[in-house]
């Protein structure tokens, strides 16, 4: 999980396509067994198939480009390697791309203005902006250290 975090900084992906990257990757494996040589493979593929889902097309990194970022990993890799790989994650996922992450949860909830400049916590002044927005940032560290706990625990079960 951390390399795929690692991996889609490097191609500047939103933490949005990386969490929904690791969504893909956690169900995938959870559903079928994958040599362990092919793990890096999925989940650069996964980082694929999320930028193409939820990021600009502007955003989306060529499979060149992924390819060269994932170098450590996947030396050797060609790109039809990630066409097939892509194509049997599109069906092990019924081609439903469409999943809600807690990140994404959440940053819905911020964006409808859950927290409001005139909103109080109990027992203190009205909540400024700069205090709304570390709220809102403390928000997203929880969901990625969330994400990362619930990614160690499954892979203890």
């Amino acid at each position: 999980m951390e390399w795929t975090r690692e991996v889609g900084g490097k191609l500047m992906l939103s933490n949005t396509t990386v969490h929904i990257a690791i969504a893909y990757l956690d169900f995938v494996l959870s559903k079928n067994d994958y040599p362990r040589h092919q793990l890096s493979l999925i989940a650069a593929t996964c980082l694929s198939l999320a930028a193409k889902y939820d990021e600009l097309d502007k955003n989306i990194p060529p499979i060149e480009e992924l390819l060269r970022a994932c170098v450590s990993k996947l030396a050797g890799a060609r790109i039809e390697d990630v066409k097939e790989c892509e194509t049997q994650l599109l069906r092990a996922l019924s081609w439903n791309l469409r999943i809600i992450t807690p990140l994404v949860f959440l940053e819905i909830l911020l964006t409808q203005g859950v927290l409001h400049d005139t909103d109080k916590i109990e027992g203190t002044d009205p909540v400024s902006i700069y205090t709304a927005r570390v709220i809102s940032l403390q928000s997203l560290n929880f969901v990625d250290l969330s994400l990362t706990c619930t990614c160690h625990y499954s892979q203890k079960c």
